[in-house]
């Protein structure tokens, strides 16, 4: 998962993979962890008589990376276009003019297509091998395990060399992968306007 501010317009949106869309719609991803980079901060604003505090994530360059209760485009990939999703059936359709959704057996009249966006609950730092099993099924995953080796290949680069082999492939030994224990940004979030 990658959050990127958009050239087009300067909305906030956040990347997932297909299978992690399909997740979020169903309610089976409701969590996101990013690794932490170079400069990012933690900022919390104090509480006042009429808002709960205010977190947010200040990226190297002192601009506002995550917050809590702002909300962000689904968008499959780095460069392309936020997702429709359609309320009855969750099917997803790329942002094009056609709003209608296009499954019709399973509606009795046409339902309008909405922009899939997230909105951020909660937003905590931690490191990566601290997640629960309860997290870990937040993330979409069956357990700790899975969760950690699938991280591990999304952010192979990040990896120290001591984990690669000489293919440059992550051994499958969780035991190697234990070495490596970046801190992340655990991104709690719910569908804007959705009931999952």
């Amino acid at each position: 998962m990658l959050v990127q501010r958009s050239k087009r317009g300067g909305a906030n949106i956040m990347n997932f993979t297909k299978e992690e869309v399909e997740k979020i719609l169903l309610g089976e991803k409701t969590q996101c962890r990013c690794l932490v980079k170079e400069g990012e901060k933690f900022y919390l604003e104090e509480f006042t008589l009429t808002a709960s505090p205010l977190t947010t994530v200040i990226n190297m360059n002192g601009g506002v990376k995550w917050q809590v209760g702002k909300d962000y485009a689904v968008c499959p990939g780095r460069g392309k276009r936020g997702l429709l999703y359609c309320p009855k059936c969750y099917s997803i359709s790329a942002y094009s003019k056609e709003v209608w959704c296009a499954i019709k057996k399973n509606h009795k009249e046409e339902i309008k297509m909405k922009p899939l966006r997230v909105v951020i609950k909660s937003i905590r730092k931690e490191k990566l091998l601290d997640i629960s099993e309860s997290d870990a099924k937040k993330e979409g995953y069956k357990n700790c395990i899975n969760f950690v080796e699938n991280f591990a290949g999304l952010n192979a680069k990040h990896l120290p060399k001591e984990i690669k082999n000489l293919n440059g492939m992550i051994y499958p030994s969780l035991k190697k992968l234990e070495l490596w224990d970046p801190f992340v940004w655990v991104l709690e979030f719910s569908i804007m306007g959705g009931n999952k």
